[in-house]
């Protein structure tokens, strides 16, 4: 299974043999720290926007989970531009040969490409909705990079009458501020309400039984790996991170259960570190062939 890797670590500093990829499939750096912010802070204001809004009103809502999800926004995002230019030609063909069939809402006026499409560079990009033949220009800009994939689609209706922007239907890639914000900037209560929207579930305290049986335990890391070792990172699809144990000298140790609670282990990085099949192949993937995993 290919790991898509979108979101920047919630640790700070991502090693060198961290991989990524942009939500259609092609390698690229991951994102940084400030990356992530600046897409948190647009997602704010976007989100903020529409929900916030009297005017219009959140009609449907979908969320991007597989990677066919996530082609398939990029798909409608690459459509739309070409729309753009279509629709419009459209209208200036309707107002001459006098076929119109609707009168322009009043006091609404039309974007240029540039206020609705800016490529920034391979990665980033800013696009308004999709659905775009009422473009509301009082909207924030939404900021994309498409290392990080949009998790949710939304679909809005401005239901104002009196508004110059009254019909707009908006069809919407969303981040979800919270999942995308820098988890060692989340508060307790945002943090559970990205816990939440991810179906992470809350770590709980345990009461430790023991047992009359001993069983052979993993040790936790060595304090030489821990200074000297290379800090390995494992991403899911929604971008989020964690580191999983350290690579030193071409043998990857990794984070054994008693170590969960002081790492904050989510439970999708726990998942890959008790499936020895699936972390050997991740490893083999991720790494190379000649890293070794260390004996458990």
């Amino acid at each position: 299974m290919k790991t898509i890797l979108l979101i920047f670590s919630s640790f700070i500093g991502l090693s060198a043999y961290s991989q990524c990829f942009t939500f259609y499939g092609d390698p690229a750096p991951c994102p940084s720290s400030q990356d992530s912010f600046e897409i948190y802070q647009s997602a704010l204001k976007v989100y903020q926007f529409y929900n916030q809004n009297k005017s219009y009103k959140n009609i449907k809502t979908k969320k991007i989970k597989t990677d066919a999800d996530k082609k398939q926004v990029h798909d409608k995002m690459l459509t739309a531009r070409k729309m753009y230019f279509i629709l419009r030609k459209d209208k200036r063909t309707n107002v001459q040969t006098g076929l119109q069939k609707s009168i322009m809402n009043i006091g609404y006026k039309d974007i240029p490409y540039a206020e609705y499409f800016n490529h920034i560079n391979n990665h980033r990009f800013r696009q308004r909705d999709l659905e775009n033949q009422i473009i509301n220009a009082e909207s924030p800009f939404p900021l994309y990079d498409n290392r990080i994939a949009p998790v949710l689609m939304n679909e809005y209706k401005c239901l104002d009458s009196n508004s110059r922007y009254f019909g707009d239907i908006v069809h919407i890639p969303l981040y979800f501020p919270v999942v995308v914000k820098p988890v060692s900037m989340l508060s307790a209560a945002e943090r559970a309400e990205r816990n939440k929207f991810l179906d992470i579930a809350e770590e709980k305290t345990q009461v430790k039984v023991e047992s009359p049986i001993k069983k052979s335990t993993p040790k936790p890391l060595p304090t030489e790996v821990r200074n000297k070792g290379v800090p390995i990172y494992y991403y899911n699809g929604y971008g989020s991170g964690s580191i999983v144990g350290y690579l030193h000298q071409k043998t990857l140790h990794r984070i054994c259960r008693s170590e969960y609670h002081s790492y904050a282990m989510p439970k999708f990085a726990r998942e890959l570190l008790e499936n020895e099949t699936e972390l050997q192949r991740w490893v083999k993937n991720q790494l190379g062939e000649k890293i070794e995993l260390d004996e458990r």
